[in-house]
């Protein structure tokens, strides 16, 4: 908020957390296996036409066909960023992404009390904000990998995670540098493309996207002051949008 900057990660850095980020369901990747398999650059022919449409020219007949198409598949998550939003609000990702203690260690007796804070803002101002810098926004989709239909779209490897992390209700902003992809397909072993940076950061107004700024259910009033005055030195105007997070709201309690 205080640079005016929205900062999207390389998908391939997620691997570590996520081995089967921009993963295919197997059925796909068997398939693909089957065609390759075929010992002819007519077979490669066809899995580069069904799986990359954007390769315009074969490369030269392969012995390792399989797995220069995996290397062209994973080279797609090289070539894009995303930043990573969920729809509503939730204990679980306050658990998740928010420092145990104020000192962001957990404390002696176990407690966990996170601190922070999350941005609220609309699926239709994010949209506005996406078009003028040319990404895609969409919610992510939750599906077993074992089995059902292969992916349609290049990009769907990207919307799709394994149904035990629908507990984020993930909504994706992804950036997809295809000048890089191609150059990561269309090169020889002796001439991969250099590395994009791991990060990237946008241009954006906050005061323009965010209609509220939640502090954590598990802040003290400390915290909360110390919210206060980071916003007041960043942009005044939004002090009225600071609000608890609503799980914070206290009831008698009922049992």
């Amino acid at each position: 908020m205080e640079r005016q900057k929205l900062r999207l990660t390389r998908i391939d850095t997620y691997w570590k957390d996520d081995p089967f980020e921009g993963s295919i369901p197997m059925e796909q990747r068997n398939e693909q296996a089957r065609i390759s398999s075929g010992g002819t650059a007519a077979a490669q022919t066809m899995v580069v036409a069904q799986w990359h449409p954007a390769m315009r020219e074969v490369l030269p007949l392969h012995r390792d066909r399989d797995g220069e198409i995996t290397k062209w598949r994973e080279g797609m998550a090289h070539s894009c960023h995303v930043s990573c939003w969920t729809k509503g609000e939730s204990e679980v990702m306050w658990r998740l992404y928010c420092a145990d203690g104020a000192d962001g260690k957990r404390k002696a007796n176990g407690e966990r009390k996170g601190y922070g804070v999350a941005l609220q803002t609309t699926f239709r101002k994010m949209r506005v904000f996406v078009e003028r810098h040319g990404l895609i926004v969409s919610q992510v989709q939750y599906r077993r990998y074992d089995d059902g239909p292969p992916f349609d779209d290049d990009l769907d490897p990207f919307f799709h995670k394994r149904k035990h992390f629908r507990i984020e209700r993930e909504v994706r902003l992804l950036n997809f540098n295809k000048d890089h992809y191609d150059q990561i397909v269309t090169a020889s072993d002796s001439a991969t493309p250099a590395e994009l940076d791991e990060c990237i950061d946008l241009d954006w107004s906050p005061a323009k996207v965010i209609n509220r700024i939640w502090i954590s259910p598990y802040a003290n009033d400390g915290y909360v002051e110390k919210v206060r005055e980071a916003i007041k030195l960043i942009d005044p105007s939004m002090l009225g949008r600071l609000e608890p997070s609503r799980l914070r709201e206290r009831y008698p309690q009922q049992r």
